[in-house]
């Protein structure tokens, strides 16, 4: 559960948000894996569902088509959507197409005023410039002129030093799989501000899901997959 600011809304209270991150569809990762997600999401019933990053790690003309499975998903205020650092190295546009035409909203240097007590707004992945110098994060835009409550979609937590300079309330990350296995989960730490869980960065606390995927090997050990 997150602690609202005093500034929020009390009609966010038990409002309902679940978020995956690092899915990974791919060569391992396919339909029946996918299709257990999507249950367990339905089950939960969430108000607002977002991806923070890396649905895909593959060539979306071959896996792209696994996530029309969340098209029957239709949360009371929709899905949305941001790049983590693998779809630019598999052609994040063509993943970017994939994702719409499962009825998932891209937020890419962007935001929208969900309620008027509530905005969410996104950026891409804050590696994008090292694969496009014409692409760049910028929590700055995506902040616009929304009001409320205000939440940014990153993919990696470094993105929250420019977020909370920019007022966010809460930032919702992935990427770091917590270090997904033995011994990685003990020194992911050092290379990511946050790794895990809720934590409290300035003014705006930070949500880290450890992965609902996996990378790489087919293997967690002492690190549990997650949709928060």
């Amino acid at each position: 559960k997150i602690p609202l600011p005093e500034h929020a809304s009390d009609q966010l209270d038990g409002f309902k948000i679940v978020q995956i991150s690092d899915l990974h569809v791919g060569p391992i990762i396919q339909q029946k894996y996918v299709k257990s997600v999507v249950q367990q999401i339905q089950d939960l019933r969430p108000d607002l569902l977002v991806f923070t990053g890396d649905i895909g790690d593959g060539d979306s003309k071959y896996y792209g088509q696994e996530l029309l499975h969340f098209s029957g998903i239709h949360p009371t205020l929709g899905k949305f959507y941001v790049t983590g650092n693998h779809e630019y190295m598999w052609g994040y546009k063509d993943w970017v197409k994939s994702v719409q035409l499962a009825g998932i909203v891209p937020l890419l240097n962007q935001g929208i005023q969900l309620r008027e007590d509530l905005y969410l707004a996104g950026v891409h992945d804050i590696s994008a410039e090292n694969f496009d110098p014409a692409i760049k994060s910028n929590p700055i835009e995506a902040r616009g002129s929304g009001i409320g409550y205000k939440i940014l979609l990153a993919h990696q937590p470094k993105s929250c030093f420019q977020a909370e300079q920019q007022g966010f309330d809460l930032m919702l990350s992935g990427h770091t799989h917590n270090g997904q296995f033995f011994p990685f989960n003990l020194v992911v730490g050092f290379f990511n501000p946050y790794s895990r869980g809720l934590n409290q960065h300035g003014n705006m606390k930070v949500y880290v899901n450890q992965g609902t995927g996996f990378w790489g090997p087919p293997l967690r050990l002492g690190v549990k997959s997650e949709i928060s």
